[in-house]
């Protein structure tokens, strides 16, 4: 048996191993698409990749119409920059202990999202 074999078994199998970060992603995977809780996730530039399907319910738009388009399309225009005033402080590190931001849906009827 190789070194590379003995510490794998030591550290509990190869193939347990290998087979824990799928089911990391996975698990991960199921929080985000059953969430009760509205999930966006954005890239640096602002652009939706990542929509869950709370957020749908909360705003009428489906991840399709919403992925690749950029996050400001979320925002009513009066409270816009505002919004991503605050969104690019949390990217500094800044946490937020309650925030409402106001979020416009599909149908032109603005929601809070806390």
């Amino acid at each position: 048996m190789s070194e590379e074999q003995k510490r794998s078994d030591r550290l509990g199998g190869g193939k347990r191993a290998e087979e824990a970060p799928r089911e990391t992603r996975d698990y991960l995977e199921k929080l985000f698409r059953y969430a009760n809780a509205p999930i966006i996730v954005w890239d640096p530039s602002f652009q939706i990749v990542r929509f869950n399907t709370a957020f749908e319910r909360l705003t009428g738009y489906t991840a399709e119409e919403v992925i690749g388009k950029n996050l400001s399309l979320l925002f009513p225009p009066h409270s816009r920059s505002e919004s991503l005033v605050q969104i690019e402080h949390s990217r500094g590190g800044e946490s937020w202990e309650i925030v409402e931001i106001p979020i416009q849906c599909k149908d032109g009827s603005i929601r809070v999202a806390l």
